[in-house]
């Protein structure tokens, strides 16, 4: 459960309701019918729909992390990110930024031993 208000749909900015549609289904209200396709509660998204410009962001390939002058090189950040996740017990946002990591080029052995940090 989110510290956060989450954002039904009847309250959702009409930006949102495309992204809706797609991860929970088309008309569904993920407040009172919480749960994605994959198995996630869906909250992130729900959470971040309270800043339409944000959320935009953060779907459309978070373009404020591929910026040179003002970005962390991306291993850095996604070693930072997965750490953050593990810290906090978010199995989410750990999941998720491991495969970034991954994907940055920090081998396997370096992704494993963030739990250890």
């Amino acid at each position: 459960m989110p510290r956060l208000k989450e954002v039904p749909r009847s309250e959702a900015d009409e930006s949102v309701l495309p992204l809706y549609d797609a991860l929970f289904g088309p008309d569904r209200d993920p407040v009172a019918e919480p749960g994605t396709a994959t198995g996630t509660p869906g909250d992130w998204w729900t959470v971040f729909a309270q800043t339409p410009p944000l959320l935009d962001h953060m779907v459309s390939g978070f373009g404020l992390f591929n910026d040179p002058e003002r970005d962390l090189p991306s291993k850095l950040r996604e070693l930072a990110l997965t750490r953050v996740g593990f810290a906090a017990s978010s199995q989410f946002v750990f999941s998720q930024h491991c495969k970034a990591a991954r994907n940055a080029g920090l081998s396997e052995e370096k992704v494993a031993a963030i739990p250890a940090w």
